[in-house]
């Protein structure tokens, strides 16, 4: 301790190495990368928090709505296609159900909780039935069930659930909703829309089966609108308040 002591003061008068007061440029690029890394994560969740209040501030920025600007309804107006919906809504039965799926005249609203997905009968391009088989260990089919699956032109895909034997009514009523869509298994379909892509096998591209299909709906949507206007001819006219059989 003596020697210790006696030797202090002139450790404490000795000159520092400069190699201890700086930082070699190694540990000064780790210490800049994550302040960067830090930075970046903060300004990710603030964009995710200001995302998440716009939409919740406006109703035409969530998924769904976003969904109706591809639609083929599009043209028509958001804001119209959304009072279209409504109206629809407002149309049914008060003790329906208010949650699941829900047929409308020409719309399809699945309600879930949180949230709601929306297709238009206008969209629906393949009403395709499926049998879902889950198998123990991919051998053993431990239980089976069966979809009916709606694809639209827009990636989207809605399930309903059914039995055997009420397939295909079930199916039926699909089709007089959206008679323009493909019905059934079709190979050329599930390559394009289906769960098993097949791009590279030799089918029609995509973009002609919609053509096909919108060509389809034109034809249907002008066949209802000449029904509609014959139906307005014929139907017999009125006579005028105060009028008289001779005049």
């Amino acid at each position: 301790l003596g020697a210790w002591s006696a030797q202090a003061p002139v450790l404490r008068n000795a000159a520092i190495s400069p190699v201890l007061l700086h930082t070699s440029a190694s540990v000064e690029a780790t210490h800049n990368m994550h302040i960067a890394g830090i930075a970046l994560c903060m300004l990710a969740l603030l964009y995710g928090f200001w995302h998440a209040i716009r939409r919740l501030l406006d109703y035409t920025r969530t998924k769904p709505i976003r969904l109706l600007h591809k639609s083929v309804r599009a043209p028509e107006g958001i804001p119209a296609l959304i009072s279209e919906v409504d109206g629809q809504l407002a149309a049914r039965d008060p003790l329906a159900s208010q949650s699941g799926l829900i047929f409308l005249p020409s719309w399809v609203l699945n309600v879930k909780r949180p949230g709601f997905s929306l297709m238009s009968a206008s969209d629906v391009a393949w009403i395709c039935p499926y049998t879902i088989k889950k198998k123990l260990y991919g051998v053993i089919t431990t239980s089976t069930r069966e979809e009916i699956h709606l694809f639209d032109r827009n990636g989207q895909t809605q399930t309903i659930a059914t039995t055997t034997d009420k397939m295909l009514d079930l199916l039926k009523e699909i089709y007089y909703w959206a008679p323009w869509a493909v019905v059934g298994a079709d190979p050329a379909m599930e390559a394009r829309f289906g769960k098993k892509k097949g791009w590279f096998k030799k089918h029609p591209p995509k973009a002609d089966l919609l053509k096909t299909i919108d060509d389809r709906r034109a034809q249907i949507m002008a066949a209802r609108a000449e029904h509609v206007r014959q139906q307005a001819t014929q139907a017999p006219q009125q006579p005028a308040p105060g009028a008289t059989l001779a005049g």
